[in-house]
């Protein structure tokens, strides 16, 4: 599983499973990032664009705001698989792999 994890934080998905993208526009532009943000201000209780701004912020380096959101959109959404998904792989990015490990295990 640790295997599968690291590939994970270091190409985006696991072994045979598409890359999951956020929103190219907010990857590329500071003015697409503003708009995830004021999103999350807007919708608080969004959980996909929780899961949209900790991906993009995650990809960006600011892991510790990355895994903020992602935690919040599983916990609006138990049952959303793509973001307990993502929320390991943020884990697995900073090393927590006890924790990327119960992450991608819900996401199964």
């Amino acid at each position: 599983v640790e295997d599968i994890l690291l590939h994970v934080a270091l190409h985006g998905a696991a072994p045979d499973e598409p890359v999951l993208q956020a929103d190219d526009l907010a990857l590329e532009a500071p003015q697409g990032l503003a708009a995830l943000s004021q999103a999350v201000l807007l919708e608080p209780k969004n959980a996909r664009t929780h899961n949209y701004f900790g991906v993009t912020i995650g990809r960006k380096g600011w892991y510790d705001g990355a895994e903020s959101e992602l935690r919040r959109a599983v916990e609006l959404a138990p049952d959303y698989a793509e973001a307990h998904f993502n929320l390991a792989r943020a884990y697995a990015s900073t090393r927590q792999m006890d924790a990327a490990i119960r992450a991608a295990t819900v996401a199964r």
